[in-house]
C-alpha cells in the first residue's frame, strides 16, 4: 500500500497508521474466508518495495480529505454567520 501525499505518508510512518492497516486487512481476509467457509490462518508478508517519499505527489494534498473535512469545519461559523446575515435583510 502507498500512501497518496505527504500527510497520509507521515501518518503510515510516524503515526501507527501501519499497523492500523495491517489489523484491517487481517480482518477482511478472515471475514472473507468465514463468509465463504473456509478455515484457515492468515498469513501475510511485508516488504518494502519504495522506501521514499513521493514528493510530486504533494500537490494531491489538497485532495486530502481529512484536510477538506478540517477546512470545511472550520468555516462552519462563517457559515451560520452568513446565513444568519442573509435572513436579517
Amino acid at each position: 500500500m502507498r500512501a497518496s501525499d505527504p500527510i497520509y505518508e507521515f501518518g503510515f510512518r510516524f503515526m501507527g497508521g501501519q499497523p492500523q492497516e495491517d489489523k484491517i486487512w487481517f480482518y477482511v481476509l478472515q471475514t472473507l474466508a468465514a463468509h465463504w467457509g473456509v478455515e484457515g490462518q492468515v498469513e501475510f508478508e511485508k516488504r518494502l518495495l519504495d522506501p521514499s517519499v513521493q514528493w510530486k505527489h504533494a500537490k494531491d494534498v489538497w485532495q486530502n480529505a481529512a484536510i477538506r473535512t478540517a477546512l470545511y469545519m472550520m468555516a462552519t461559523p462563517v457559515r451560520w454567520a452568513s446565513k444568519k446575515i442573509g435572513r436579517t435583510k
